[in-house]
Protein backbone atom coordinates (compact mmCIF):
# COMPACT_ATOMS: atom_id res chain seq x y z
CA UNK A 1 0.00 0.00 0.00
CA UNK A 2 1.30 3.46 -0.90
CA UNK A 3 1.09 5.99 1.94
CA UNK A 4 2.29 9.02 -0.04
CA UNK A 5 0.10 12.08 0.12
CA UNK A 6 -1.27 13.82 -2.94
CA UNK A 7 0.85 16.71 -4.07
CA UNK A 8 -1.09 19.86 -4.89
CA UNK A 9 0.00 22.20 -7.63
CA UNK A 10 1.15 25.60 -6.39
CA UNK A 11 -1.00 28.68 -6.85
CA UNK A 12 -0.22 31.00 -9.74
CA UNK A 13 2.26 33.77 -8.88
CA UNK A 14 -0.47 36.44 -9.00
CA UNK A 15 -2.54 34.51 -6.44
CA UNK A 16 0.51 34.03 -4.23
CA UNK A 17 1.38 37.74 -4.38
CA UNK A 18 -2.21 38.68 -3.57
CA UNK A 19 -2.07 36.40 -0.51
CA UNK A 20 1.22 37.89 0.62
CA UNK A 21 -0.27 41.38 0.19
CA UNK A 22 -3.31 40.49 2.32
CA UNK A 23 -1.14 38.97 5.05
CA UNK A 24 1.16 42.03 4.95
CA UNK A 25 -1.80 44.40 5.30
CA UNK A 26 -3.07 42.33 8.24
CA UNK A 27 0.35 42.59 9.92
CA UNK A 28 0.50 46.32 9.25
CA UNK A 29 -2.99 46.83 10.69
CA UNK A 30 -2.13 44.81 13.80
CA UNK A 31 0.97 46.93 14.28
CA UNK A 32 -0.55 50.34 13.58
CA UNK A 33 -4.00 49.78 15.08
CA UNK A 34 -2.79 47.80 18.04
CA UNK A 35 -4.47 50.06 20.60
CA UNK A 36 -7.87 49.41 18.99
CA UNK A 37 -7.16 45.67 18.90
CA UNK A 38 -6.12 45.70 22.56
CA UNK A 39 -9.31 47.61 23.44
CA UNK A 40 -11.37 44.95 21.66
CA UNK A 41 -9.46 42.24 23.55
CA UNK A 42 -10.05 44.05 26.85
CA UNK A 43 -13.78 44.14 26.12
CA UNK A 44 -13.81 40.42 25.35
CA UNK A 45 -11.74 39.62 28.45
CA UNK A 46 -14.10 41.73 30.58
CA UNK A 47 -17.12 39.90 29.17
CA UNK A 48 -15.54 36.47 29.76
CA UNK A 49 -14.45 37.39 33.29
CA UNK A 50 -18.04 38.40 34.01
CA UNK A 51 -19.28 35.02 32.80
CA UNK A 52 -17.01 33.10 35.19
CA UNK A 53 -18.00 35.21 38.17
CA UNK A 54 -15.37 37.94 38.37
CA UNK A 55 -17.55 41.08 38.26
CA UNK A 56 -16.10 43.46 35.69
CA UNK A 57 -16.57 46.80 34.02
CA UNK A 58 -15.10 47.99 30.74
CA UNK A 59 -15.37 51.35 28.99
CA UNK A 60 -15.81 50.89 25.24
CA UNK A 61 -12.61 51.71 23.36
CA UNK A 62 -10.37 51.37 26.41
CA UNK A 63 -7.62 48.79 26.85
CA UNK A 64 -8.36 48.75 30.59
CA UNK A 65 -11.01 46.66 32.31
CA UNK A 66 -11.85 46.60 35.99
CA UNK A 67 -12.33 43.42 38.01
CA UNK A 68 -13.92 43.10 41.43
CA UNK A 69 -16.75 45.56 40.75
CA UNK A 70 -19.13 45.54 43.72
CA UNK A 71 -16.47 44.30 46.14
CA UNK A 72 -13.98 46.16 48.26
CA UNK A 73 -11.16 44.94 45.96
CA UNK A 74 -11.46 46.67 42.57
CA UNK A 75 -8.43 46.37 40.30
CA UNK A 76 -7.74 47.91 36.90
CA UNK A 77 -6.15 45.49 34.43
CA UNK A 78 -4.58 47.08 31.38
CA UNK A 79 -3.72 45.13 28.25
CA UNK A 80 -0.34 46.42 27.16
CA UNK A 81 1.46 45.39 23.98
CA UNK A 82 3.05 42.35 25.64
CA UNK A 83 -0.36 41.07 26.76
CA UNK A 84 -2.00 41.30 23.34
CA UNK A 85 -2.78 38.39 21.06
CA UNK A 86 -1.43 40.56 18.23
CA UNK A 87 2.05 39.79 19.51
CA UNK A 88 1.31 36.09 18.96
CA UNK A 89 -0.47 36.47 15.60
CA UNK A 90 2.04 38.67 13.76
CA UNK A 91 4.77 35.98 13.57
CA UNK A 92 2.22 33.49 12.22
CA UNK A 93 1.20 35.98 9.52
CA UNK A 94 4.86 36.43 8.60
CA UNK A 95 5.42 32.67 8.40
CA UNK A 96 2.24 32.23 6.34
CA UNK A 97 3.34 34.95 3.92
CA UNK A 98 6.72 33.30 3.41
CA UNK A 99 5.20 29.87 2.77
CA UNK A 100 2.59 31.26 0.36
CA UNK A 101 5.14 33.45 -1.46
CA UNK A 102 7.38 30.51 -2.25
CA UNK A 103 4.45 28.32 -3.27
CA UNK A 104 4.99 25.79 -0.50
CA UNK A 105 1.32 25.88 0.51
CA UNK A 106 -1.76 26.95 -1.44
CA UNK A 107 -3.31 30.23 -0.34
CA UNK A 108 -6.70 28.74 0.57
CA UNK A 109 -5.17 26.04 2.78
CA UNK A 110 -2.86 28.53 4.44
CA UNK A 111 -5.67 31.00 5.10
CA UNK A 112 -7.85 28.31 6.69
CA UNK A 113 -4.97 27.15 8.89
CA UNK A 114 -4.07 30.72 9.76
CA UNK A 115 -7.63 31.61 10.77
CA UNK A 116 -7.94 28.49 12.94
CA UNK A 117 -4.57 29.22 14.55
CA UNK A 118 -5.43 32.86 15.22
CA UNK A 119 -8.69 31.84 16.89
CA UNK A 120 -6.78 29.27 18.97
CA UNK A 121 -4.18 31.89 20.00
CA UNK A 122 -6.96 34.31 20.94
CA UNK A 123 -8.65 31.58 23.00
CA UNK A 124 -5.39 30.79 24.81
CA UNK A 125 -4.82 34.46 25.61
CA UNK A 126 -8.42 34.89 26.80
CA UNK A 127 -8.04 31.89 29.12
CA UNK A 128 -4.95 33.60 30.54
CA UNK A 129 -6.76 36.92 31.00
CA UNK A 130 -9.74 35.24 32.69
CA UNK A 131 -7.42 33.43 35.10
CA UNK A 132 -5.60 36.69 35.85
CA UNK A 133 -8.94 38.41 36.51
CA UNK A 134 -10.29 35.65 38.75
CA UNK A 135 -7.06 35.34 40.76
CA UNK A 136 -6.91 39.12 41.15
CA UNK A 137 -10.49 39.29 42.47
CA UNK A 138 -9.94 36.44 44.92
CA UNK A 139 -6.38 37.13 46.11
CA UNK A 140 -5.66 40.77 45.31
CA UNK A 141 -2.22 41.89 44.20
CA UNK A 142 -0.54 38.59 45.14
CA UNK A 143 -3.13 36.71 43.07
CA UNK A 144 -2.43 39.01 40.13
CA UNK A 145 1.32 38.43 40.42
CA UNK A 146 0.91 34.66 40.58
CA UNK A 147 -1.61 34.46 37.75
CA UNK A 148 0.12 36.97 35.50
CA UNK A 149 3.76 35.97 35.82
CA UNK A 150 3.60 32.23 36.43
CA UNK A 151 0.27 30.63 35.56
CA UNK A 152 -0.54 32.97 32.68
CA UNK A 153 2.93 32.63 31.19
CA UNK A 154 2.74 28.84 31.34
CA UNK A 155 -0.68 28.88 29.69
CA UNK A 156 0.48 31.12 26.85
CA UNK A 157 3.71 29.17 26.34
CA UNK A 158 1.97 25.79 26.32
CA UNK A 159 -1.03 26.96 24.31
CA UNK A 160 1.16 28.88 21.88
CA UNK A 161 3.47 25.91 21.37
CA UNK A 162 0.55 23.55 20.74
CA UNK A 163 -1.05 26.04 18.36
CA UNK A 164 2.19 26.52 16.43
CA UNK A 165 2.70 22.75 16.26
CA UNK A 166 -0.80 22.25 14.88
CA UNK A 167 -0.28 25.16 12.47
CA UNK A 168 2.99 23.57 11.27
CA UNK A 169 1.26 20.22 10.89
CA UNK A 170 -1.51 21.87 8.88
CA UNK A 171 1.09 23.49 6.62
CA UNK A 172 2.88 20.18 6.04
CA UNK A 173 -0.39 18.37 5.25
CA UNK A 174 -1.42 21.05 2.77
CA UNK A 175 2.00 21.33 1.15
CA UNK A 176 2.58 21.50 -2.59
CA UNK A 177 5.96 19.79 -2.48
CA UNK A 178 6.60 16.06 -2.73
CA UNK A 179 9.67 14.44 -1.24
CA UNK A 180 12.59 15.11 -3.59
CA UNK A 181 10.62 17.55 -5.76
CA UNK A 182 12.32 20.14 -7.89
CA UNK A 183 12.32 23.79 -6.79
CA UNK A 184 9.10 25.75 -7.32
CA UNK A 185 10.26 27.54 -10.48
CA UNK A 186 11.08 24.25 -12.18
CA UNK A 187 7.72 22.79 -11.21
CA UNK A 188 5.89 25.88 -12.48
CA UNK A 189 7.73 25.67 -15.82
CA UNK A 190 6.68 22.02 -16.10
CA UNK A 191 3.05 22.94 -15.40
CA UNK A 192 3.12 25.71 -18.02
CA UNK A 193 4.64 23.39 -20.64
CA UNK A 194 1.95 20.74 -20.13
Amino acid sequence: MNAERTVRTPDLPLVRWAGVAVYSVAMLLLLTRQSAFRAWEAGLASFLNGIVGAPTKWARGSDVFYVGIGTNKVFALQLVTGCSTALLIIPMLLLAGIYVHFGRVRLLHMTIGLLLSCVAMLAVNMIRLVIVGVYTVHSGRSGFELAHTIIGSLIVLAGGAVTLLLFSRWISMAGTVAAGAAPIRARLKEDLQQ
